[in-house]
């Protein structure tokens, strides 16, 4: 199985770079912020990585980030502020929210967390989609004696 991520433009710690190295992830990087939201309105990703470096209304861009593709698991990275862009972030919709400097541990976790998520959403797709086909001619079905 592996991950679709998206990352923005923002140039990558080697720390985080790490997290996406290997076979399990497919990585598409964001030339643009502006591109952001017509990538995602193209294909499902299924982890969307951003940084608020731009000072733009990040609280919003998670927003239609997740009515495009309510499945994508935003994780959002900025510096702490008196706005509470934490709060906001996830109350739109983020899964995750990380001050810099990026606790490695808890961004590992959230990782795993996420995969494990993807795992099961497939998992009970696929058993969504067999019990639709097994029971699709149902009532056609009579038990005569």
């Amino acid at each position: 199985m592996r991950l679709k991520v998206l990352l923005d433009k923002h140039e990558f710690s080697e720390a985080i770079k790490k997290f996406f190295t290997g076979e399990e992830f497919e990585v598409h990087n964001l030339q643009e912020r502006a591109l952001l939201l017509d990538a995602v309105e193209k294909g499902h990703f299924n982890i969307i990585l951003l940084f608020d470096t731009y000072g733009l209304g990040i609280s919003d861009i998670v927003a239609k980030l997740k009515v495009l593709d309510p499945r994508s698991e935003v994780i959002f990275i900025g510096q702490r502020d008196e706005e509470n862009t934490a709060i906001e972030a996830i109350k739109n919709g983020a899964t995750a929210y990380f001050d810099m400097p990026v606790d490695m541990n808890r961004f590992e976790e959230t990782l795993r967390n996420i995969k494990e998520m993807v795992h099961i959403r497939r998992e009970t797709g696929e058993i969504e989609r067999l019990l639709h086909e097994k029971y699709i001619f149902a009532w056609m079905v009579s038990k005569d004696p």
